[in-house]
């Protein structure tokens, strides 16, 4: 999201945000689908009758993770952060060094991060 414009706010008095980083981002998201509003407090239209298919907003956050990327000691911390910005659920890259990757979530146990939102493995077939 680097280097792109972003309006954020829904009326006409909005913002621009030249560097949207990533947990800014999360947070916003995660404001946008609990309370409903926008950051300026305007509430979202929704329509009163959805399909019988669609809950109102129902909608799962995620980011992503590399445990595999150096330095390793800072993925949890970066992990943590998105945590922190309120994402449901958290998606790894694809598992190739299964000991590099207990290590990972080890640490992610460790910190309780593993309570608080949901851990994808990335898996492929070879």
């Amino acid at each position: 999201m680097n280097g792109l414009n972003q309006k954020i706010l829904a009326s006409d008095n909005y913002v621009y945000f030249v560097d949207f980083i990533l947990f800014a981002l999360l947070s916003y998201w995660s404001w946008l689908f609990f309370w409903q509003s926008f950051l300026e407090g305007e509430i979202m239209w929704v329509p009163t009758k959805l399909p019988w298919w669609i809950d109102r907003l129902s909608m799962f956050i995620g980011a992503a993770s590399n445990p595999f990327a150096d330095p390793f000691q800072y993925r949890v911390h970066r992990l943590a952060k998105k945590v922190e910005a309120g994402v449901d659920f958290i998606q790894t890259q694809c598992i190739y060094d299964m000991k590099r990757f207990k290590e990972f979530m080890k640490q992610i146990v460790d910190m309780g991060l593993h309570e608080k939102c949901k851990i994808l493995a990335g898996v492929t077939p070879l």
